[in-house]
């Protein structure tokens, strides 16, 4: 069996990347099979052994701000965030770029919700995702996007990185946009952060993990009266982005919402 794309990080068993990928290589009529590699901290030292025969990666957490020092280059976008989630390789070597954002974007986009100049968002967290997830929202213009998390460290680091990011500055504003980035392996045991109260009477809530499909924290915000979106609908449209930048072309997003409903 010739494998030639994987999702590297740590856990990736659950991960439906391989499907996603799987589907999209038939689609675009490239032999080859895609897998999972389980791939922690202390042994991404051995890059290059563990990747040997891979054209293409996906990458995912906690490998997100580590792997571009394997990158010969980075897209704009990447270098801007410090992150990146997929990589091809070329002549000279690996280059990265970061999808996250956009295919973020997209999926909200897709489910109906409007990002526009008078969207006020909120972000739990301050991980890869989140960065990419604020850059896209700042790149569209949105009226105001806050950061919040325990880490200070990261946030005001993130702050620096991206001009108009607010970090745990709460304010009076009512969110018409709040995403969790926070695994739910990380614990529910956060309890009811009073930023969730802070929403607009048609906010859209999204947490950004898909298993389980709906997160606690998902479930209360439902409660709440929000709409709520899972992170299916950002792994279809951020591998679709990855697609096109792997083989400079356009993949249904029928065709992976399929692959990942078997």
């Amino acid at each position: 069996m010739k494998y030639i794309s994987a999702v590297i990080g740590d856990p990736v068993s659950h991960s439906l990347s391989p499907r996603l990928h799987q589907a999209a290589l038939r689609e675009v009529g490239v032999s080859g099979e895609s897998t999972a590699l389980q791939v922690d901290r202390k042994s991404l030292k051995r890059f290059g052994e563990l990747i040997d025969g891979f054209k293409f990666l996906s990458v995912t957490m906690p490998l997100k701000e580590i792997i571009s020092e394997y990158c010969v280059g980075l897209t704009p976008t990447a270098k801007l965030i410090n992150s990146v989630n997929s990589m091809k390789l070329t002549d000279v070597g690996w280059l990265g770029t970061s999808t996250d954002g956009d295919g973020f974007l997209d999926a909200v986009e897709n489910c109906g919700f409007e990002v526009s100049h008078n969207t006020d968002v909120a972000i739990h967290g301050t991980g890869g995702s989140a960065k990419a997830i604020a850059e896209a929202l700042l790149r569209k213009g949105c009226s105001s996007v806050t950061l919040f998390g325990r880490n200070e460290i990261a946030g005001s680091r993130i702050r620096s990185q991206l001009p108009g990011l607010s970090f745990n500055e709460q304010g009076e504003a009512l969110f018409d946009l709040i995403v969790n980035t926070i695994p739910t392996s990380a614990g529910e045991g956060r309890g009811r952060r009073s930023i969730d109260d802070q929403y607009s009477p048609s906010c859209l809530a999204v947490d950004i993990t898909y298993n389980p499909e709906f997160s606690p924290w998902l479930r209360d915000m439902n409660d709440r009266g929000c709409a709520i979106m899972n992170g299916k609908s950002m792994l279809v449209f951020q591998a679709r982005r990855q697609f096109e930048w792997w083989f400079d072309c356009v993949i249904d997003p029928k065709v992976l919402f399929a692959a990942v409903s078997q």
